[in-house]
């Protein structure tokens, strides 16, 4: 992967976590493993498939959004 930091986001209740575990886990492999990879997995529990944009003023959605927003932002 050519960027320098990967983000992957599930959701707890949704049908395809494993797949979104497994991608996290291969990114930080193609990365070399390790602190340098730069891998983040973020797990929202008990919520499903794209419950931010069904729900986007609950307090999951606003977590999931400060994740996201301080994950682009830091360096």
């Amino acid at each position: 992967l050519a960027c320098e930091k990967v983000m992957v986001c599930v959701a707890e209740g949704d049908i395809l976590w494993w797949r979104g575990n497994l991608y996290a886990e291969a990114a930080a492999r193609a990365r070399g493993g390790g602190d340098k990879a730069r891998v983040e997995l973020f797990e929202s529990e008990g919520v499903g498939h794209v419950f931010y944009l069904l729900e986007p003023t609950v307090e999951k959605s606003k977590e999931l959004l400060d994740r996201i927003a301080a994950f682009v932002s830091a360096e």
